[in-house]
């Protein structure tokens, strides 16, 4: 086991911020910490992935070099707490412009969004994430539109709750949703 491995021995925010403050302190480990993340099990992809998100959170800048190796990994992986450290980053923290094939990073977000088998968090950031992209890339609101109309919001309070919430930038922007 790694230090940074035994740093992460529950999933408690106390032990989360002990990791982070190990990252503050060295830096180097940043890499070890982003392979436990992406190529480590649950539950220990899962609390790398938190340390990493916080860390991220006061150091975006810290990520970017590691974007190539990072997209995909986070794009595949099956890891639920993982996908969320990641979208949260995205939505939060990173400047888009400076991603690499933003355009599947949209796509992974679109499948997820749409999957009734991913986490409603998951599926809830990934809209964020989508609606952060078009505000880069206007040409997509009609896209989004299309899709939140699809979407069954009586299932999920908290996305009915999200898309409820756009649906007011929309209207800002002189864009419209069906009604229902």
């Amino acid at each position: 086991m790694t230090d940074m491995e035994n740093l992460l021995y529950d999933s408690s925010r106390r032990c989360i911020l002990i990791s982070v403050d190990v990252l503050e302190q060295k830096p180097e480990l940043f890499a070890d910490m982003l392979t436990l993340c992406l190529e480590g099990k649950y539950p220990l992809a899962m609390r790398a992935a938190r340390a990493i998100q916080f860390y991220c959170e006061a150091h975006p800048e810290k990520l970017y070099p590691y974007l190539d190796y990072v997209l995909p990994k986070f794009l595949n992986t099956t890891v639920d707490g993982v996908k969320r450290s990641f979208l949260k980053l995205l939505r939060d923290n990173l400047d888009l412009n400076k991603i690499p094939d933003l355009g599947l990073v949209l796509s992974k977000c679109y499948d997820w969004l749409l999957s009734d088998k991913e986490a409603i968090a998951v599926r809830v950031y990934s809209f964020d994430v989508i609606y952060k992209i078009a505000l880069i890339e206007p040409d997509l609101f009609q896209e989004l539109i299309i899709v939140v109309d699809q979407l069954d919001l009586d299932t999920y309070p908290s996305l009915r709750c999200r898309v409820r919430e756009i649906k007011k930038e929309f209207k800002k922007r002189n864009l419209n949703f069906s009604d229902s």
